[in-house]
């Protein structure tokens, strides 16, 4: 089965990269969609954030499905005015060569802004985040891993059949030329903390539950009440913050929040722009600390993260994530990879490469899980891309001491934004 699903996927990128856009067709292209710029919307006393959602560029199936012109309008309008949101629609599906497992689930996301002041030197706002998640079949994420004799996540979602989820709710304000953030409310670490832009999340960039997350702060309390400080110059920035370390995910708890059992994070960066190649890199170390409480010991963790542009179109990127004294599924991870953006000419298209090490926390298993992780994502029209996910482990960690055999899962992903 392994062998097959190799052959279909060289197939399928022979073919795709025989459509290559030309330039020619990119320059066409450019001129006919001025009609979706948002140079014509009345000035307001915001920055117009929705036309983003107006690429210059020509997707694979032009404009396609969903193009809306009268809807996307409305929406700049009411983005002058201080209000944005978006609606993602992104299900996805997997199926692993050990045990003919196959995963398949969907996740709905709703993503609101209200920005209440704007200028050069401040502004204040408000930014929502809930998320709804719905299995399709009857194996779980973990269903899923554990066939295939490995601890990593291969596939995002929730055992639960159908699981609701505040991702965020917090109030921002910044001051002094917008340097200094302060950020109090239902913070998300991994929005802030050792963020990566090759390694975003299940639904942007690779599915593999080690590579979308920075282990070493995902071990703490991933969504709860807290505050952050955050500080920003030319080249350097500082983050300090702390969070409730014990309450559910899921929504806020006050009484939670009460208890006093906190996760104290840090994080120093650097941000050098070489803008003689148009190429920038972001550079940093964070660390956390979990006090003690009826779940574990006090524990810390530390992240060394990477991403540097080599040009335009190739990025080289890495993360290092170790935990101490208190764990969850990894006492340490590692991660490097080079993407390729713009293939072929397609201007939102990305191919990425990844090696990936984990070593498990449990001290029954003698082995890591090491592999590789490989996507290509297509932006189909302005507001779908498709990415094919394929992943390979030359060890795992589960696997029985009689089964050598590598392991080949692959999996597709559909997003629709509005």
């Amino acid at each position: 089965m392994t062998r097959f699903l190799f052959v279909v996927l060289g197939v399928f990128l022979w073919s795709t990269g025989a459509l290559a856009q030309s330039p020619s067709e990119f320059r066409d292209y450019e001129s006919d969609s001025i009609q979706y710029s948002s140079q014509k919307v009345p000035p307001g006393r915001f920055q117009v954030l929705s036309g983003q959602f107006y690429p210059n560029w020509q997707p694979h199936f032009g404009k396609g499905l969903f193009p809306l012109p009268k809807y996307y309008q409305w929406k700049q309008r009411l983005s002058s005015k201080g209000f944005d949101y978006l609606v993602i629609i992104s299900p996805e599906f997997q199926i692993g060569s050990k045990g003919g497992k196959v995963h398949a689930n969907s996740e709905q996301d709703f993503i609101w802004q209200w920005r209440v002041v704007e200028n050069e030197n401040a502004y204040s706002k408000f930014l929502f985040w809930g998320l709804n998640i719905y299995r399709f079949t009857d194996v779980t994420p973990s269903e899923m891993s554990n066939a295939q004799g490995l601890t990593v996540e291969t596939i995002g979602g929730a055992d639960a059949r159908s699981f609701w989820m505040l991702g965020t709710f917090f109030f921002e304000q910044a001051l002094l030329r917008q340097r200094l953030k302060l950020r109090i409310g239902h913070l998300f670490t991994n929005l802030f903390y050792a963020t990566n832009k090759y390694m975003i999340d299940d639904r942007d960039t690779f599915i593999n539950g080690l590579l979308n997350a920075p282990s070493g702060v995902q071990w703490t309390s991933q969504k709860s009440l807290g505050m952050m400080v955050q500080y920003d110059t030319d080249k350097f920035y500082g983050i300090v913050g702390f969070q409730d370390q014990k309450s559910d995910p899921r929504y806020p708890s006050f009484s939670s929040f009460a208890e006093g059992k906190f996760v104290y994070l840090a994080e120093v960066g650097f941000t050098p722009n070489t803008s003689s190649i148009n190429a920038s890199g972001k550079y940093s170390l964070t660390f956390s600390y979990n006090t003690k409480d009826t779940s574990g010991p006090a524990g810390y963790g530390l992240v060394l993260n990477a991403q540097q542009d080599v040009s335009e179109q190739v990025g080289i990127y890495g993360r290092y994530g170790q935990s101490f004294d208190r764990f969850t599924d990894w006492k340490n991870t590692f991660a490097v990879g080079i993407a390729y953006n713009q293939p072929f000419g397609w201007h939102y298209d990305q191919i990425s490469l990844a090696y990936l090490q984990g070593n498990p926390s449990n001290t029954n298993l003698s082995k890591d899980d090491k592999g590789f992780n490989f996507y290509w994502k297509w932006l189909l029209t302005y507001r779908m891309d498709f990415t094919l996910d394929a992943q390979y482990y030359f060890e795992r960690s589960k696997a029985a001491e009689t089964d050598s055999d590598n392991v080949f899962l692959i999996a597709g992903r559909l997003r629709v934004i509005f």
